[in-house]
């Protein structure tokens, strides 16, 4: 091992915060702009180009292919990434990641204007703007603990989940009202709804090309510090294998950190699988009540999506304002993980959209307190110049299922309730955060200082 290769890292520098906050404020457009143009796509699948209710297991099947294509080269790519992160100009990577992301939007764009997008023309093109989000997020999660001074990284953190969350509230309205300009009048059982779909999705997916070039933009206009490594000869110049061991040694190294990880790849399985169950639970388990209150399947699937994000928002204000725990942070991720555990299970049994919409809307004010908490443990625990590569065998480690949980989703609900396979999940995660959260390592978890 050479961990004891990573010098220290400098400083936070004097304007540090300023810096990360217009960074913040800039970056997260992008945000808004892919949460529109997936929240666009699952309509455009589920009404455009399976709009049948014969087709259930045809959309379920191609709503869980299209989210293994995006989270397979997410996880995958993140160790790319976090190498390319430590060893290279992080603006830089972020910079060309927003241009090649915007490059593949206008793609998109084209062909469902055009009315040329199918499915296997869909799935490469996904895979694509995944794997350029991937390197963006490495070099992103790693560049504002260079800004920020370590006891304003809670806070930080905060901030980052509440532009998610932000993002997730803003985008189902926008892409709904987006792709209604075009598809308002043409029904799932009309001729030409196929096409009009197409045209609306393309007009939503246009916002997000807009954003990744605007984010690109910005960021030639910061000046983000480095981390030197330590020197070294040409001849003795770690290889991409070296690096990658390096970021492996440390997480094993960290047991109580590794058995974390356990429970985010839980929680990723469980609700990646949201991706898949959350249009099915629309059109099929909720229709009824959704159409005595009036909403059609896109107002319906975007009202229940805005609550949710609403309670994310929620939640990431709180920790933003709060600034999470000082001490035993640890708690702070597992007790919240239980908690959205458990109102997942009554999303799945459910059959009122408006309690539906409640419970998503705890299950998702409950991820900031997770995330920021977790966050601020891994930030604390690893050196700057680690981080990259920490950064990403944790991705790995923790994301690896969220593929796996898109496959399993469209399995189980293309023979199964997908609200009963919901709850279901959800059991197994309110029992394995609960467990871990009484397992004597986690009192190790963070560091003396701490």
């Amino acid at each position: 091992m050479r961990l004891a290769s990573a010098l220290a890292a400098p400083a936070s520098p004097r304007r540090g915060w300023r810096t990360f906050v217009v960074l913040w404020a800039t970056q997260s457009c992008s945000l808004v702009g892919t949460q529109v143009t997936f929240f666009a796509l699952n309509i455009w699948l589920a009404q455009g180009l399976y709009p049948d209710p014969a087709q259930k297991k045809a959309l379920a099947l191609a709503l869980s292919a299209n989210g293994f294509a995006y989270a397979l080269p997410t996880v995958t790519g993140a160790l790319l990434g976090g190498v390319a992160a430590d060893r290279h100009d992080r603006r830089r990577i972020m910079q060309l990641a927003n241009f090649a992301n915007a490059v593949v939007a206008f793609a998109i764009v084209a062909l469902l204007a055009s009315g040329r997008m199918t499915l296997p023309l869909l799935l490469p093109l996904t895979a694509l703007y995944a794997l350029c989000g991937a390197f963006h997020a490495s070099s992103f999660d790693t560049s504002y603990a260079m800004l920020v001074p370590r006891e304003r990284l809670p806070r930080a953190n905060g901030m980052m989940q509440s532009v998610w969350a932000l993002s997730a509230l803003l985008a189902p309205g926008i892409a709904a009202g987006l792709v209604g300009v075009f598809g308002t009048h043409a029904r799932a059982a009309g001729p030409g709804a196929p096409a009009a779909l197409g045209r609306g999705a393309a007009l939503a997916v246009v916002v997000d090309a807009a954003t990744f070039v605007i984010a690109g933009l910005v960021l030639t206009r910061l000046t983000l510090p480095r981390v030197e490594r330590a020197p070294q000869t040409e001849s003795a110049r770690p290889g991409l294998a070296a690096d990658l061991r390096e970021g492996w040694a440390f997480v094993f190294a960290h047991r109580p950190l590794l058995m974390l990880l356990g429970a985010f790849a839980l929680a990723n399985l469980v609700f990646a699988s949201l991706g898949v169950f959350q249009p099915l639970l629309v059109k099929f388990r909720y229709a009824t009540d959704a159409a005595a209150h009036g909403f059609s399947f896109e107002a319906a699937l975007a009202w229940l999506a805005t609550v949710g994000a609403a309670g994310g928002v929620a939640g990431g204000v709180i920790v933003s304002a709060w600034g999470g725990l000082e001490r035993r942070r640890v708690y702070g991720v597992l007790a919240p993980m239980a908690i959205s555990a458990a109102m997942l299970i009554g999303v799945g049994l459910a059959r009122a959209l408006f309690v539906a919409a409640g419970a998503l809307a705890m299950a998702e004010g409950m991820i900031p307190f997770v995330n920021a908490h977790s966050l601020a443990i891994w930030q604390a625990r690893t050196p700057l110049a680690l981080q990259g590569r920490v950064f990403a065998v944790r991705r790995l480690i923790a994301q690896f299922t969220f593929p796996l949980g898109t496959l399993l989703a469209g399995s189980l609900a293309a023979s199964l309730d997908p609200g009963v396979a919901l709850a279901v999940l959800g059991v197994a995660l309110a029992l394995g955060a609960g467990g871990l959260a009484l397992h004597p390592a986690m009192r190790h978890i963070e560091p003396e200082s701490a």
